[in-house]
């Protein structure tokens, strides 16, 4: 059983990044918001500040690499695409998320059934692994994905508006 305190934080920030669509040639600013979450565990109550602290930095850190991430795939100011390249690299990543977790499920299944040698381990872990697929990608993955454009802001250039018509309002 654990004795202490967990904390968690979640923490958002906006920065003005590049932006350069490799499908049209277009290069431009734009404005977007991160959001990260953060833990820290105070372990027998001994260290709350430090924990407190520990979580609001991960929180932080996390907002800033969502910031970075957001910008691989969100989608072009003039032509509305995204670059392919940086999706199929998304959509990898969260595949091996699943994919990877459901091995690793099924493999800690196999290693206890082989010192149990009961067929109800693979019933028990095999539903948790079947389980695993929507809990990874309703909490995370869909997320990830479907929040992109909201939090993207393209920044008309000054003097043109070669970005007329397809500038989105930033969501907060």
């Amino acid at each position: 059983m654990y004795v202490g305190n967990k904390h968690s934080t979640t923490a958002s920030c906006t920065r003005i990044v590049e932006m350069e669509c490799v499908n049209c040639g277009y290069h431009g600013q734009a404005l977007i918001k991160g959001v990260g979450l953060g833990q820290g565990a105070s372990p027998y109550f001994m260290d709350e500040e430090g924990a407190a602290n520990r979580s609001l930095s991960r929180a932080e850190k996390a907002a800033e690499k969502n910031v970075l991430d957001t910008q691989k795939i969100a989608k072009c100011a003039r032509c509305g695409k995204r670059n392919k390249q940086n999706v199929q690299r998304f959509w990898l990543l969260q595949s091996l998320k699943i994919f990877g977790g459901i091995f690793f499920l099924l493999l800690l299944g196999s290693m206890i059934y082989s010192f149990e040698e009961d067929e109800v381990v693979y019933l028990i872990f095999g539903s948790v692994a079947v389980l695993y697929i929507p809990l990874i990608f309703f909490t995370d993955i869909k997320w990830r994905w479907f929040t992109v454009d909201g939090r993207v802001h393209h920044i008309e250039p000054e003097g043109g508006t070669s970005n007329e018509g397809r500038n989105k309002h930033f969501n907060s």
